[in-house]
């Protein structure tokens, strides 16, 4: 009897082990799940920074763009600002090659 008594326990004691590591709170489906989840966030970050990245780039874009038309506007057509003093700088060069032409 004794011995039938102990087998029973071993033996629940072994299935309770067993149901635990397959089913239980850090068993092997439940570590499968979180893996499969850290996979789909990991994918979801790298696509949330190359998206953060191309917007930072945008406004780099658009915050240096106001200053490109400004620049090539004082350059081609002569513009200042009214609190500005404008001087032209001609090198030689440039100047002889405008008599040639």
């Amino acid at each position: 009897m004794t011995r039938f008594l102990v087998i029973a326990v071993l033996l629940a004691l072994i299935s309770y082990l067993g149901y635990d590591t397959v089913f239980g709170k850090n068993g092997y489906l439940q570590s499968t799940r979180t893996e499969k989840n850290l996979e789909i966030v990991q994918a979801r970050k790298k696509k949330l920074e190359k998206e953060n990245q191309s917007l930072k780039d945008e406004i780099s874009e658009l915050s240096r763009g106001n200053q490109v038309t400004e620049a090539l506007a004082r350059e081609d057509l002569g513009l200042i600002k009214s609190n500005e003093q404008f001087f032209r700088v001609i090198d030689k060069e440039t100047s002889s090659k405008r008599k040639e032409k």
